[in-house]
């Protein structure tokens, strides 16, 4: 059966080892530069605030394409920062667009979970 809805494919940043999110100096240069931001380049930690982006999901930045971009580009070694070891994953539109997503962690070791009402 053809489906004929163009897929997004979505895809998040996470970490993968103990310890926890975050990236580069290099990666965090390469932002600020070709997106014009202004990251502190000295901690290698991001929020919502530091991509301009404002969504209730405080993870949000995880997904943006900013960021997927330049871990990419970089590589997922060049890209993680201290204590992390970076992954980009792939999210399936309906987990994004239907059902809601969040990053789920255990010492920083993180994983993407697609979110479920609780009444």
């Amino acid at each position: 059966m053809f489906d004929d809805k163009k897929i997004k494919g979505y895809k998040v940043v996470l970490n993968s080892c103990f310890g926890g999110f975050s990236i580069s100096e290099e990666a965090i240069e390469m932002l600020n530069d070709k997106y014009d931001l202004n990251i502190d380049r000295d901690f290698g930690y991001l929020g919502n605030e530091d991509l301009g982006i404002d969504d209730e999901n405080f993870e949000a930045y995880r997904m943006d394409k900013r960021l997927v971009a330049v871990v990419e580009k970089l590589g997922v070694k060049r890209a993680t920062g201290r204590m992390a070891a970076l992954r980009i994953v792939d999210v399936p539109d309906e987990v994004v667009e239907v059902h809601g997503w969040h990053v789920d962690d255990y010492d920083g070791c993180e994983s993407v979970h697609q979110s479920h009402w609780v009444g």
